[in-house]
């Protein structure tokens, strides 16, 4: 009967200790996969962060993009209106030294025609005395 009780106590002890190894393995199993979430949380948490970060920095480059593109549009619509205003100055210039030609030649041609008319009335008062 010793030898039963022994064994019994022997085997309590056993079953006990596989309890206790079973809680254990759960326990840390439980912790493992607690901590492996943790983990995969922080890891999303700065995948997102750095998508974030990523996102603004591409943002930021396309509006310094935009910004250089539309000051060189800028510089290119200026430069083009001061090429057209030199040519419409240039062209306003011409015209008005030809309009200052065209009265040059009319006032030399008038200036020539009074001088005719004078010659003719010369020679006519000079008829008239002869």
């Amino acid at each position: 009967e010793g030898s039963e009780g022994g064994e019994e106590r022997e085997a309590a002890r056993r079953r006990e200790e596989a309890t206790l190894a079973a809680v254990q393995a759960r326990t840390r199993a439980e912790a493992e996969a607690s901590a492996k979430r943790r983990l995969d949380q922080e890891v999303e948490r700065m995948l997102a962060r750095t998508r974030a970060a990523h996102e603004v920095r591409e943002r930021r480059e396309m509006e310094t993009q935009m910004a250089v593109a539309m000051e060189a549009s800028r510089r290119e619509l200026e430069e083009q209106e001061r090429a057209e205003k030199a040519v419409l100055d240039a062209a306003a210039r011409k015209e008005s030294e030809a309009a200052a030609a065209i009265r040059a030649k009319q006032l030399a041609e008038y200036e020539a025609s009074l001088e005719a008319d004078r010659e003719k009335e010369r020679k006519r008062e000079a008829e008239e005395k002869a």
